[in-house]
């Protein structure tokens, strides 16, 4: 089990990111997947993948995967 989190970057480094999105992925490949599908989609958004923690467990199941082609 992994923890995907996906970031919205500060503006110019000035002040924190904002977690837009926390998900909890079913394994280490499926994770790294959805990272590269979020990085091609939303050039802006950083994704971060954790180990789960106590702090993962608001975080939902990953999408369906046909939903990460998806234009913007």
């Amino acid at each position: 089990m992994r923890w995907v989190r996906v970031w919205l970057l500060a503006c110019g480094g000035l002040g924190t990111d904002t977690m837009v999105g926390s998900y909890l992925a079913s394994d280490s490949v499926v994770a790294e997947r959805y990272a590269a599908a979020i990085g091609r989609t939303y050039a802006g958004l950083r994704v971060t993948i954790d180990p789960p923690s106590e702090w993962a467990m608001p975080a939902r199941e990953l999408p369906a995967e046909r939903l990460w082609t998806l234009a913007p």
